[in-house]
């Protein structure tokens, strides 16, 4: 199970009887691991020292870890409506008017379906009641305009959105590429920006109420823009289940959602955030390489959660869990973890340099070719272990060495 793109140290047996309460010693040139038997804290397990039966076991997927059976159905019935309106768009005879100015001018209820407004101005214009459904209105212009609208399937690609308020809009599927969305006020209907397209686009100084299957994949976050609300920030709320947002740089976002279950961020990064949510959910979410370092997780769900070559160095997770995560080649240099499930978790040529774990259940867990030096095992529950205590503490017999 070795990793070649992983630098590894393997340790041998003699180290994890060390590590786990038996006689034997470490051998000569291998990373020594400290065991410190601190005061008691109950770990909660079955009365034969488990965390559940061989059947749950095996019904842990990691396939399945995070799904969301009402998400799935609304992005299942979002797609069935944008493939409507994409029919009727092919064979409609629409309006066509490119780079038409309706600046300043009050629009309620028209119906502009399909139409083709590239380049238009709506600068400071409003718009009641408007169905913008499959329009195109690329490059156009709603600087300070006031959009109450429905426009599924809409393709606003590179278009300026400063100032804007679409708090009360239907985007459920539009096309936002490369747009400039900075100080505008997003919808915040639950379902409002559903599979919306904003790669590339340009955010800051608003609040993205997130929905499910967004793609958020090069989206930037401004350093200044021109929003009156006097903060250059976006805030993410609402949920990202499903969303696409490799490479995102979330360092610069103020982060009150706590769901991005089945999301990819693989590339994306937090680093120095500080403490995120309690209770954050990365459930079933792609973070190879992410960078997580120095970071705060408190009950934070990372199960079947794919962390291969991630980065949580200097970071700390208390009451999260990590159950049949991947963490392969992660680098968790100086990391500390208290209290977590990494039960069914596999973690194979990951730097644990300087880790410091406690209370931990790594029951069944694959660990493998690590990096050890300085790692403590405080009262820990190790892999396959049968607890001869009742703190859980790491004993002689477990079939995983590090």
């Amino acid at each position: 199970m070795n990793n070649p793109r992983f630098s590894t140290l393997i340790l041998g047996s003699s180290l994890l009887i060390a590590a786990c309460g038996g006689g034997g010693t470490s051998p000569s040139g291998a990373a020594d691991i400290e065991l410190t038997v601190q005061d008691p804290m109950e770990i909660s397990v079955d009365d034969d020292g488990g965390m559940g039966s061989d059947d749950e076991m095996e019904a842990l997927d990691a396939s399945l870890a995070g799904v969301d059976d009402l998400w799935e159905a609304l992005i299942v019935e979002t797609t069935t409506e944008l493939e409507a309106v994409a029919v009727e768009c092919s064979t409609a005879d629409a309006r066509v008017q490119p780079n038409a100015d309706f600046s300043n001018r009050v629009f309620t209820g028209p119906d502009l379906r399909c139409a083709d407004l590239t380049g238009a101005s709506f600068v400071n214009a409003t718009l009641r009641g408007v169905d913008l459904s499959g329009a195109i209105l690329t490059g156009a212009d709603f600087t300070g305009a006031t959009l109450d609208i429905t426009a599924l399937g809409a393709d606003f690609t590179r278009a300026v959105f400063q100032d804007a308020d679409l708090t009360r809009s239907d985007l459920r599927g539009s096309s936002f590429a490369a747009a400039d969305l900075s100080g505008s006020n997003f919808t915040d209907l639950p379902v409002g920006m559903a599979l919306t397209d904003l790669t590339g686009a340009r955010l800051g100084c608003n609040v993205l109420y997130g929905s499910a299957g967004m793609d958020l994949s090069g989206a930037t976050i401004a350093d200044e823009c021109t929003s009156a609300l006097n903060w250059s920030r976006v805030t993410l709320r609402g949920s990202f289940y499903g969303s696409q947002m490799t490479g995102f740089d979330l360092t610069k976002a103020a982060i009150e959602a706590v769901d991005f279950r089945r999301a990819d961020l693989s590339g994306a990064s937090l680093r120095e955030y500080g403490i995120l949510p309690s209770g954050i959910d990365f459930s079933g979410a792609l973070l190879t390489q992410a960078d997580l370092s120095a970071v705060g997780l408190y009950n934070a769900g990372f199960v079947g959660a794919d962390l291969s070559f991630a980065l949580l160095v200097d970071s700390f997770s208390i009451d999260s869990d990590f159950t049949i995560a991947t963490l392969d080649g992660a680098d968790l240099t100086g990391f500390v973890s208290e209290r977590n499930s990494y039960v069914g978790a596999q973690i194979v040529g990951a730097n644990m340099t300087n880790v410091v774990m406690t209370f931990d259940d790594l029951t069944d867990a694959t660990i493998a070719d690590v990096i050890a030096d300085g790692l403590t095992m405080n009262t820990v529950k190790c892999p396959g272990a049968s607890s001869g205590d009742r703190y859980g503490l790491c004993t002689v017999g477990t079939d995983v060495a590090f």
